[in-house]
C-alpha cells in the first residue's frame, strides 16, 4: 500500500511535526548557511532575535542585511491628513475658549446685576442687609466675588491698553500726515 502512494505524500508520512508554541520557534527562511531552509529554531537562536534587541541607531547598516525593509514612498494624502487634523483641533481648543468666555459673562453678569440691584434698593432707601446679599462671611461667595472683580480689573486694563495703543497710533497718524516742515 505504501508503494500506491506518490512520492510527495509518501514525503508528508514522515514531515516533521509542527510545533505547538509558535511564539518560542519560528520557521526560517535562510539563516546561514549552515541550517537547511526548512529547519525550526527556537526563537532565542535566531540572528533576527539578537539584531532587533540592538536599538535601530545603534545597528551596523550592512548590505547583506535581507530582511531589512525597503522604504516606502512617501503618501502625498499623509499632509492633508496632518492639516486636517490641526485644523480640527484648533477649531476644538476655539470652541471650548469660546464656552469658557461665556460661562464666564455670564457668572460676571449674574454677579453685577445683583450688585446693581442692591445699589438700587439701598438708593431707593430700601432696609438692606448688603453684607448678607454679597455674601460676606460665606467662604465661597467671596472667592467668587474676588475672582470675578480680578477679572474685571484684568479686562479693563485690557481695555485700556487697547485704547491707548489706538491712541498712540492716531496720534502718530496725524504726526506724519502734518509733515516734517511744520511744527
Amino acid at each position: 500500500m505504501r508503494a500506491a502512494l506518490p512520492v510527495h505524500s509518501r514525503l508528508a508520512l514522515h514531515a516533521r511535526p509542527q510545533p505547538r508554541h509558535g511564539f518560542l520557534y519560528q520557521q526560517t527562511a535562510s539563516i546561514s548557511s549552515r541550517y537547511s531552509s526548512n529547519s525550526y529554531l527556537p526563537m532565542i537562536l535566531q540572528p533576527a532575535f539578537w539584531r532587533s534587541i540592538i536599538p535601530r541607531p545603534l545597528r551596523s547598516t550592512s548590505s547583506d542585511d535581507v530582511d531589512a525593509p525597503k522604504a516606502k514612498d512617501w503618501n502625498p494624502a499623509t499632509f492633508f491628513i496632518v492639516i486636517f487634523l490641526l485644523i480640527g483641533s484648533q477649531s476644538i481648543q476655539m470652541i471650548a475658549l469660546e464656552r469658557s468666555y461665556t460661562n464666564f459673562s455670564n457668572e460676571t453678569n449674574a454677579k453685577l446685576s445683583l450688585l446693581r440691584d442692591v445699589l438700587r434698593r439701598v438708593q431707593a432707601g430700601e432696609d438692606v442687609d448688603v453684607e448678607k446679599e454679597m455674601g460676606t462671611g460665606d467662604e465661597v461667595k467671596e472667592k467668587e466675588w474676588e475672582e470675578v472683580m480680578r477679572e474685571l480689573a484684568k479686562e479693563d486694563a485690557m481695555i485700556q491698553s487697547r485704547n491707548q495703543r489706538r491712541r498712540a497710533k492716531e496720534a502718530a497718524k496725524r504726526e506724519a500726515a502734518q509733515g516734517p516742515g511744520s511744527v
